[in-house]
């Protein structure tokens, strides 16, 4: 099986939404992106919002200034679908800046699915030291083991959490439904 790097995609980009954070219900930006779950209270709410001015059209897969994984119902459908638990649903609220309307249905899906897969030695990679015995790993171009990917269709990587992956499952679902604001790019599966 094959497995891809999620990217937005940039068709039609001139029109697309982007939602930026008003209110991120007491949580940091990297708590929704480290692979985690959290505990998180109806009580409170996320809320982004958007200028229409910059942007009208409303895609599956949002971009937003948190850089969360901000998606439709229609991908936690596929998710369902493809019975993968690995994501907590955290639903936001989203307004037009101008208008004060809500556009509805949308969660940060925080993915916890996070995996031992990274493969150094066929990906293209740079070591940054930093401090004292501090070192940073910038990857250019992923390989992952396949044996650690088993059963997954969405998942980070274990010390690079931030980048979000997903099966070839995924991928044809994702196009099967025709959903929106996705790009991909396949990865090396060693």
């Amino acid at each position: 099986m094959k497995y891809y790097k999620v990217l937005t995609s940039d068709k039609g980009s001139e029109d697309i939404i982007v939602c930026y954070c008003s209110d991120s219900g007491g949580f940091e930006s990297y708590e929704l992106k480290e692979g985690k779950y959290v505990d998180f209270q109806t009580e409170k709410e996320i809320v982004f919002n958007f200028d229409p001015a910059e942007g009208k059209c409303s895609t599956d897969y949002l971009v937003c200034d948190k850089n969360w994984f901000l998606v439709s119902e229609r991908v936690k459908m596929v998710l369902d679908s493809l019975e993968e638990r690995g994501v907590q649903y955290i639903p936001v609220r989203i307004y037009n800046k101008e208008t004060d309307e809500s556009l509805g249905g949308y969660s940060v899906a925080n993915v916890v699915n996070v995996l031992d897969a990274l493969n150094l030695e066929y990906s293209d990679y740079s070591i940054f030291e930093y401090g004292e015995n501090q070192k940073l790993v910038s990857v250019k171009k992923y390989a992952l083991n396949r044996q650690c990917l088993e059963n997954k269709h969405v998942f980070k990587l274990h010390g690079d959490e931030f980048p979000l992956f997903v099966s070839e499952e995924f991928k044809k679902e994702v196009e099967k439904n025709k959903l929106t604001g996705f790009d991909f790019l396949e990865v090396k599966v060693i």
